[in-house]
């Protein structure tokens, strides 16, 4: 209406100058705004039409008049616009309380309130509402309801003490509800005033007058406006006269009206006429000014006004006109259609966000692969949600000030990354969905916005004398609407003022709805003075001052009481001391507040503006109107400045960069978000970035704060602004600021590195290489004591004649038809679990299964053969002779120091409900319930275990880690919960959220805790995958979890130690959970942890493969020292089912070192035994040994991997080992035996440790199964 949308966020204000105010009041009567008696005056209207324009939205949402939707329409072509009041949600009654149309702005009383009834509301201040306010007025039998500091109710008949229309008009109510951000409750000593309105009648008109005497008359004068767009503008000056004038042209349907300048208004329409509106004026000065813009809306209008005052006088009479054209049309989709319903939710529109915070301020979810029905499930208990950025979901329960329909409805462009078919929003945009109606919108069948056709027709005529002592004034409001696509619009005026009297008659006509009113009061105030006496107080209180209130909220914003009319100094700090504050302040003479300090701007001032007595005490001073006597314990109160960007006494080595851009481009500076509504400041947000290890951090909307890298400035383009763009007060300090709508308070690391991650080039990062070709996709893999890898395949996942488990000989890499043999399983091995046992064949396990009886699986498999020798054994299974006692999917096995075999955790099996227990094979006693499986099901499945050198069981499942008891399983300890993401707290480890475990080295003498090292993993609900690594130490006396940020971001991913005690990380998706389908964005990187190097300098980022490895995929160390990757089975769509094997080539294999080799006799060690073998190739200078646990690996979980270097001296080439010392430091089973010279291993050879106390190799019996004795 005044601007382009380019202007209207940075030039508005400047130019209010050269804008067409008088057609602005045009559009406000054709809407019903209220109407300052001065607001024809020029100067006056400038400077109201700045308060009018930033709340213009919030007071139209409350007319009644259908005019509300043409100028609804015309936000759409620029005006600076604030959020509808939603008044149906709010259940205010519209017909019994006349809205913001007839609502205005007053200033308090200067000797008490202006409305002298203050109101308890139901749920507090902390609740009010425009409609709780006028209801609890309305039940008090009171006309007048008025709201003030965002959180107070007043009522009244009269207006007291001094009290009076606000001066600077609208601009002083600029506090939205405590209960409701969506609407304006007054401001600092303003309050937005409501009055009764009379019963309605059935006369189609109605008519009210008043009169008052006035002293004084003047001469007249009239002028003649008349505007409409065009594609210029010019003007002039004259010291004698004035008009406004501007034309177009449209071919679409044309409306004129026009009026003449007497007091009896009349308006008339016709598509076939026009208007040519004329006028004089003897002003002093005057300007002319012509401007056009193209518009599909149409309005012709005509005012006349006369005016009089008693000095200088000038009649204006004003007849301005427009004439253009609305036309409705409905386009065809390019892309998506819109949604025009999800669920319970309706299509609302594409929505701006707010302008001084959040548009939905209730929840926030972030998911990579955003759609609207992920977002509308997570927000089910909000009216309101909304996506924004592709990838963002709000909700809330109100929208925030300055969410409005956006002006292009095509803003809202970005498709949904997890739903190419749907729309979810833009940057600052939101795709608006409502529960109910309340906030109307239209949409068309085809889910197309299409524009509503309305006209108006009004006429009004306004009289009014202004006086300093007095008024009455009679409203009667009536509206014609019609179903036309013109409008027209007349209005009269005639003013008079004097000192005396003011007088003012509104009329209008309708031909749905007839009211009227006349009111009258006479307002007096009065003061008294006396001598203040002296308090008794509590001890260490003392009085402070006069201190003026907030200009930006209460100066004491900690508590506020009910009025009392019994207040006195005493009684007021004894309620502050009950709310556990040390200062107190009385207002009002009634009024009392509490805080820790003087804030929003509140100021010391001379005690004799204090001027009411206490309520209770007239020998007290309780304030004045805006002012507040204060006491402390102990003085002086502290005064908080004007908040600023805090750059002193920040945590750790933070420093302050500036206020820079967010959204550049639609890209987002920082990726992690935080949302902190209670304690947002710089050091709660930064502190939790640098404890998650980032180093660039900052804050947005006064709550949110945002983590990333410093990288990550440049990186999105984002630019430095000047600091008056950041000016949202920190919501947990209202000291500082914290950004701005889509502006960041900028935070930069200077210390040390949080983090150092190593970038190695050619041999020294590792490589990948392709292995063979593939026979099947993997779900499970096994090193096997002889030389060679078992695989197993879920049913289905092959070709429909699969076995479902093969065996691959390695010294066959380059003839395909030798190295693959077939191996035969019964049933489905679908998300089960593996070890090898400790029997003297080295037998291989595998337990559980997908359904029906495969979950009660156990099946066992003898390695024999040898590298290059064929192999004729196979895997054994009789689930109606050897089977679990419950049936299990997902489920970890382990074997024990005692040599049994622990089952822990799973499902029923096919999705169904939990396993939350654990079993002993061979079977001893029954199941044992573990109840914290139950409590943290379903992310908890495939649980970490080991056993512990102090004889304890480690279990740690979704976020939880325990020690348990190895013979009765009770809880020894619980561990702190693990951290997870910077953002939510609530990521887990264990499958669906699946990140991977390993135990570090354990060392001879054995005397240093033992750590736990566990990587990556994911969060419930969004989705995102955890970038860091997490390790602790479970047995020392109060253990915690110390934390190391991993270059990228993983879930389902692999980890394998190897035998320089070192591991690598590989495998996995940088977005979403374990299962078919629900991982994307492969992470194609490998990863080495060296456990020798200090904390947070670990990691070196290694080779990338070509190949993504998602869902069931896996690690496992070879026998030579490389690392063989395997399988992927997304069933994504996108991602191919991978029978590729490949390996990983270590840095300490590609350096040309020769591999030291030995010899060994005796594989078969007890505990503490003294071993020989004899190097035969490589130095024994410093020379070392490891010892590497059999594994098999699936879902992260690499099942039986630990890692040992045992005690070893040399004479020459001969070196002797000694065993570890026991089954708790070392359980029993099959390791392989490495050798290193320096970094550079030999190649393995398998050795077993402890024995078989279990007497495993006597067990199943039975002619299904194969023993070999023990």
């Amino acid at each position: 209406m005044f601007m382009d949308p380019i202007d209207r966020s940075q030039n508005w204000r400047a130019r209010m100058e050269t804008i067409l105010i008088k057609d602005f009041i045009l559009q406000i009567v054709a809407t019903d705004l209220p109407l300052h008696p001065t607001l024809l005056q020029w100067e006056t209207a400038k400077r109201d039409a700045v308060g009018i324009l930033q709340r213009l939205v919030v007071l139209v949402a409350g007319s009644t008049s259908s005019s509300a939707t043409g100028l609804a329409q015309s936000q759409t072509q620029g005006l600076p616009v604030g959020l509808p009041l939603d008044a149906t949600s709010e259940s205010m009654d519209l017909e019994i309380w006349k809205s913001r149309a007839k609502q205005n702005v007053y200033r308090e009383g200067t000797g008490g309130n202006a409305l002298l009834t203050r109101m308890a509301t139901p749920g507090g201040a902390g609740a009010l509402t425009v409609a709780i306010c006028t209801t609890a007025c309305k039940g008090g039998s009171f006309k007048y309801s008025g709201v003030e500091f965002a959180n107070q109710c007043f009522c009244g008949n009269v207006f007291s003490n001094g009290g009076g229309p606000a001066p600077d008009g609208f601009s002083g109510c600029n506090m939205v509800c405590s209960g409701n951000a969506s609407e304006f409750c007054g401001g600092s000593s303003r309050l937005d005033v409501y009055q009764l309105a009379a019963a309605s009648s059935s006369s189609s008109t109605s008519t009210a007058s008043s009169t008052s005497s006035s002293s004084s008359s003047s001469s007249a004068s009239s002028s003649s406006i008349s505007s409409s767009s065009s594609v210029s503008s010019s003007s002039s000056v004259s010291s004698s006269s004035s008009s406004i004038s501007s034309s177009s042209s449209s071919s679409s349907p044309s409306s004129s009206s026009s009026s003449s300048s007497s007091s009896s208004p009349s308006s008339s329409s016709s598509s076939s006429s026009s208007s040519s509106p004329s006028s004089s004026s003897s002003l002093s000065s005057s300007s002319s000014l012509s401007s056009s813009s193209s518009s599909s809306a149409s309005s012709s209008s005509s005012v006349s006004s006369s005016s009089s005052a008693s000095s200088s006088s000038s009649t204006i009479t004003s007849v301005p006109s427009s004439s253009s054209s609305q036309t409705t049309s409905t386009s065809t989709a390019t892309g998506p259609e819109i949604n025009p319903t999800i669920g319970a939710y309706k299509f609302l529109g594409c929505y701006t966000e707010a302008t001084s915070g959040r548009a939905l301020s209730g929840k926030v979810v972030n998911k990579p692969d955003m759609n609207l029905n992920y977002c509308a499930g997570n927000c089910t208990t909000y009216k309101y949600w909304g996506v924004e950025y592709g990838t963002e979901c709000y909700c809330g329960n109100t929208l925030g000030v300055g969410s409005v329909p956006a002006a292009n409805q095509k803003d809202c462009k970005f498709l949904c990354p997890g739903n190419k078919n749907q729309y979810c929003g833009a940057g600052v945009r939101l795709q608006m969905y409502q529960l109910d109606d309340t906030i109307s919108s239209s949409a068309s069948s085809s889910s197309v916005i299409a524009s509503t056709t309305s006209t108006t027709s009004t006429t009004s005529s306004v009289s009014s004398t202004i006086s300093s002592s007095s008024s009455s004034s009679t409203l009667s409001p009536t509206t014609s609407n019609s179903t036309s696509s013109e409008s027209s619009t007349s209005f009269s005026s005639t003013s008079s003022a004097s000192s005396t009297d003011t007088s003012s008659t509104i009329t209008s006509s309708s031909t749905n709805t007839t009211s009227s009113s006349s009111t009258s009061s006479t307002i007096s105030s009065s003061s008294s003075s006396s001598t203040s006496s002296v308090p008794t107080l509590p001890a260490g209180w003392a009085y402070d001052g006069c201190y003026s209130e907030g200009t930006k909220g209460r100066a004491l914003a900690g508590k506020t009481f009910p009025d009392d009319n019994q207040m006195t100094v005493q009684s007021c700090i004894q309620n502050c001391i009950g709310a556990g504050f040390k200062v107190a302040g009385m207002e009002f003479g009634k009024q009392c507040y509490c805080g820790k300090y003087v804030s929003n701007g509140g100021k010391n001032v001379t005690n004799a503006e204090c001027s009411i007595n206490c309520a209770g005490n007239s020998s007290q001073k309780c304030g004045a109107g805006g002012r507040l006597s204060v006491y402390a314990n102990p003085p002086p109160v502290e005064i908080i400045p004007a908040p600023v960007a805090q750059t002193t006494d920040l945590p750790e080595s933070w420093k302050y960069e500036g206020c820079i851009s967010d959204n550049v481009n639609g890209k987002r500076t920082f990726k992690w978000q935080l949302y902190l509504p209670e304690v947002n400041q710089a050091s709660t947000c930064l502190t939790n970035c640098s404890a998650f290890g980032y180093m660039a951090g900052g804050m947005q909307y006064g709550r949110e704060c945002f983590c990333g890298d410093i990288t990550d400035v440049a990186d999105s383009q984002a630019v430095f602004l000047p600091e008056a763009s950041c000016d949202i007060v920190c919501a947990g300090n209202p000291r500082w600021i914290c950004g701005g709508g889509q502006k960041t308070s900028y935070y930069k690391w200077i210390g040390p590195p949080l983090q150092i991650w190593h970038r190695p080039t050619g041999p020294d990062a590792g490589e990948y290489r392709n292995l063979i070709g593939g026979v099947v996709v993997p779900l499970l893999t096994t090193s096997s004591v002889n030389g060679k890898i078992t695989f197993l395949e879920k049913g289905g996942t092959g070709p429909a004649n699969s076995s479902g488990a093969y065996e691959l000989d390695l010294a066959f890499v380059n003839d395909f038809s030798k190295a693959w043999r077939t191996m035969h399983i019964k049933t489905d091995v679908f998300c089960s679990a593996s070890i090898t046992l400790p029997d003297k064949a080295g037998r291989q396990i595998n337990i559980g299964g997908w359904s029906g009886s495969s979950t009660f699986g156990v099946r066992l498999y003898w390695p024999d053969g040898s590298p290059g020798n064929p192999s004729t054994n196979d895997w054994q299974e009789n689930v109606k002779k050897l089977s679990l006692q419950t049936g299990r999917w997902y489920p970890s096995a382990m074997v024990m120091s005692n040599g049994s075999i622990l089952v822990v955790g799973g499902e029923e099996g096919a999705n169904g409900a939990a396993r939350p227990s654990l079993e002993l094979l061979p079977r001893a006693g029954g199941i044992v319930n573990l109840p914290f499986l139950q409590e943290t099901h379903p992310n908890n499945l495939y649980p970490f275990l080991s056993v512990l050198p102090g004889g304890g069981i480690f279990i740690q499942f979704y976020n939880q880690a325990k020690i348990l008891d190895p013979v009765t399983f009770a809880d020894l300890k619980t561990l702190p919960k693990l951290p997870a993401s910077v953002n939510n707290p609530n990521g887990g480890r264990t499958y669906p959220l699946e990140g991977t475990a390993v135990l570090l080295p354990q060392k001879a003498p054995y005397t240093e805790p033992m750590t736990i090292l566990i990587c990556g993993g994911s969060v419930p609900g969004p989705a995102n995958a955890i970038d860091n690594c997490v390790s602790t130490q479970p047995e020392v006396a109060s253990p915690e979890w110390t934390l190391e940020r991993m270059p990228s971001q993983r879930v389902i991913v692999c980890m394998t130690a190897l035998p320089d005690g070192t591991y690598m990380i590989l495998n996995g998706a940088k977005h979403g959970v374990a299962g078919f389908g629900l991982g994307s964005d492969p992470n194609r990187n490998a990863v080495l942890y060296d456990p020798s190097k200090p904390v947070n300098q670990r990691m070196s980022i290694m080779a990338n493969t070509s190949v993504s490895r998602l869902y069931h995929s896996e690690a496992i160390l070879l026998q030579d020292g490389r690392v063989l990757v395997t399988g992927s089975d997304p069933q994504d769509g996108k991602n191919p089912q991978e029978y590729r094997v490949e390996v990983f080539v270590p840095p300490y294999l590609l350096k040309g070192n020769p591999r030291p080799e030995f010899t060994i006799q005796n594989k078969d060690w007890t505990y503490g035994q003294s071993v020989q073998i004899t190097v035969t190739a490589g130095s024994t200078a410093n020379v070392k040994v490891s010892l590497m646990g059999a594994e098999s690996s699936t879902h992260g979980n690499s099942m039986g991997q630990r890692t040992i270097f045992p005690a070893v001296t040399c004479a020459g080439p001969a070196c002797t080992i000694t065993a570890p010392p026991n089954a708790r430091v070392c359980p029993p089973g099959w390791f392989q035996l490495f050798v290193l010279d320096g970094p550079t291993p030999s190649h393995s050879q398998w050795v077993r440790i402890g024995g078989d106390p279990g007497s495993l190799g006597n067990w199943p019996e039975g002619p299904d199964f194969s023993r070999p004795g023990i």
